[in-house]
């Protein structure tokens, strides 16, 4: 989908596993909030490889464990990721305790004041569906 910038389907009930080509032939900035959902699986491979993926924000969902790559998280233009702990493998940082659940892992490599108040507004839009 060559035009496609922000997906945005938080709870919805959707179900089964996100697409690789999702975002293919994608050159613009891409966020991504598909959290309290039912979706399955692995992230699409392509995640990883993203240098345009800013946000990441998937919780509540039944991805498979460390569903997020490594790379993902080594991605210096990627400045939010929100996960469930068991499908993120970068967030042992915040997923250290035994009642954690979900990992909002805010990397520091921040990128302009667009991007931060897109963040914030993902993220209070996220927290106003709990």
């Amino acid at each position: 989908m060559k035009n496609l910038t922000i997906l945005l389907i938080r709870s919805n009930s959707f179900s089964g596993a996100l697409p690789d080509e999702l975002f293919s032939g994608t050159f613009d900035n891409i966020f991504v909030d598909v959290g309290d959902n039912k979706l399955t699986g692995d992230l699409p491979a392509s995640f990883a490889n993203m240098s345009n993926l800013v946000s990441l924000i998937g919780p509540k969902n039944s991805f498979t464990d460390s569903a997020t790559q490594l790379s993902v998280c080594g991605n210096m233009n990627t400045t939010t990721l929100v996960m469930d702990c068991d499908a993120c493998e970068c967030c042992e940082v915040c997923c250290d305790g035994e009642n954690d659940a979900v990992c909002d892992f805010q990397l520091l490599h921040v990128r302009g004041q667009l991007i931060n108040e897109i963040r914030q507004k993902l993220m209070a839009a996220y927290r106003n569906t709990d």
